[in-house]
């Protein structure tokens, strides 16, 4: 029988279920996941250079792991592949990547800031949003994010 490979659901699978456990607060098992996600993507590795969401990916694994340069680094070079300029539906998903990268590594002006220019651009997110996910849950203290999602 033909052998299948895992594709970017799996991925994508094995990065939720990190960011779950983080949620969770359980690193241990949010790490392991994140290594079985990094795992397929270094098989991907060659001729993925411009792929945004290729780097986005690595982006959210590196977060996972707590790498911030690393994370910071690739979801800086996700963006810059694919900005919202150029494409209104998936490059939100970039920015909120990075905005959730900003959030774990506790920069929290700067994701204040990543969600006021999401606040002025068609899409998902609004402040009802930003108020009931858990992933902003980290900033619901800070005075900027308090100040952004008053009405």
């Amino acid at each position: 029988p033909e052998k299948t490979q895992p594709g970017n659901d799996t991925t994508a699978f094995y990065l939720h279920r990190a960011r779950i456990y983080r949620l969770l607060n359980q690193h241990e098992t949010e790490t392991i996941f994140a290594d079985s996600a990094l795992a397929l993507l270094e098989r991907k590795e060659d001729g993925v250079g411009l792929n945004a969401h290729y780097h986005s990916q690595l982006s959210m694994v590196y977060c996972a792991l707590r790498q911030k340069d690393s994370a910071m680094h690739h979801g800086q070079m996700a963006l810059d592949l694919l900005a919202t300029s150029k494409d209104a539906f998936d490059a939100l998903f970039l920015a909120i990547n990075m905005a959730e990268i900003l959030v774990v590594f506790e920069e929290y002006d700067a994701a204040v800031e990543q969600f006021n220019y999401l606040l002025t651009i068609p899409g998902f997110v609004s402040k009802p949003y930003l108020r009931i996910d858990p992933l902003w849950e980290p900033l619901k203290n800070h005075t900027g994010f308090q100040e952004l999602i008053s009405d």
